[in-house]
């Protein structure tokens, strides 16, 4: 006669496992009730991205207007019109309430948020002098990255809740060709 304690060591562990299986099941249909949690709201994630999405098609409005704003006499390839363009996509930018609103609420740069914004943030940080580059006729230029932050809340506040804080670096280069008579953006 062979030693039988295999088939009962195999019957321990499926009572075990049954015994561990309704305590778990206990424990959950009691803290149905009980435990309130609150999960983020992801809509605040939406928001942002819709308004970025409208922010770079202003932003290719506001290029394309600074194009041909840029006075007659100079041509399109050379570094008089580039300085040109750039102190009108400047302005034009900086003056704009949309680009305002997006850029400058809850600004971060280099994923820090700041508490003030810096006075020369279009000239020095977005469109800065030496990202427009002059390359074989093609006028490329970059906007810098800058940033926003924002905190995620959770939809209510009785119950427990974490807010998440989300950060955002966007930027992007562009190049403009022209065949003398119009402009072409490219986004790279």
């Amino acid at each position: 006669m062979k030693c039988k304690r295999g088939a009962f060591f195999i019957l321990y562990l499926i009572l075990l496992v049954f015994a561990f299986g309704a305590l778990d099941i206990m424990f959950w249909l009691n803290g149905q009730g009980k435990i309130q949690g609150a999960l983020v709201n992801p809509g605040e994630v939406l928001k942002v991205s819709h308004s970025y999405d409208l922010f770079e098609l202003r932003e290719k409005v506001l290029i394309f207007e600074s194009l041909n704003s840029v006075d007659g006499s100079y041509v399109f390839g050379t570094e008089e019109f580039t300085n040109s363009f750039r102190e009108i996509l400047i302005q034009k930018t900086s003056t704009d309430s949309l680009m305002n609103d997006f850029i400058l609420e809850g600004i971060a740069i280099e994923g820090k948020p700041l508490d003030s914004v810096p006075d020369n943030l279009f000239e020095s940080r977005l469109y800065s002098e030496d990202s427009f580059v002059l390359d074989n006729g093609n006028l490329l230029f970059s906007r810098g990255s800058i940033g926003k932050e924002i905190i995620l809340p959770s939809g209510s506040l009785k119950k427990i809740s974490f807010p998440v804080r989300a950060s955002f670096e966007y930027s992007s280069d562009y190049s403009v060709t022209s065949d003398g008579i119009n402009y072409f953006l490219e986004v790279l």
